[in-house]
């Protein structure tokens, strides 16, 4: 079986993703690491340092892999990670279950983590405009409306 071929500018991009994703997840995790020296609790630790870590990975990745960023599409990259989040931990139960380490097993399903992350970000956060335009109104945030 041939593997699929891919264009130039898709693998750009797809290596622009994997840069921006490591950068991202060891700044996430160091902002963990710094919170906790700090004497933070770790749930604390982990809340403020996932909450920074996706407001930088959605300006990065908006920016340096798909080439614009939109405040009102932030919604949809929480909305993507929410789901990216539950798949995770469905996938990593029945690793769990078997025995695997529980700090061990993103690491397991980070592959599946990694493909779902990209191709949500592409299709539903960062899609090109004149896709944006056909998504129906229903769905889009409205505009409109001006903050007073």
């Amino acid at each position: 079986m041939e593997s699929p071929k891919f264009s130039r500018a898709t693998r750009n991009r797809l290596l622009r993703f994997l840069l921006v994703g490591s950068f991202n997840t060891a700044f996430g995790y160091g902002m963990y690491l710094v919170l906790l020296v700090l004497t933070l609790p770790y749930w604390a630790a982990w809340g403020i340092s996932l909450a920074l870590s996706l407001v930088v990975g959605f300006i990065l990745s908006g920016a340096l892999v798909f080439g614009h960023i939109s405040a009102g599409r932030f919604v949809w990259y929480l909305i993507g990670w929410g789901a990216i989040y539950v798949l995770n931990v469905i996938a990593m139960q029945p690793l769990v279950t078997a025995g695997f380490d529980p700090r061990l097993a993103p690491f397991i399903v980070l592959p599946i983590n990694v493909v779902l992350s990209f191709f949500i970000q592409k299709i539903l956060v960062f899609r090109p405009r004149e896709m944006a335009a056909s998504v129906p109104k229903s769905i889009e945030p409205d505009r409109t409306r001006r903050a007073r």
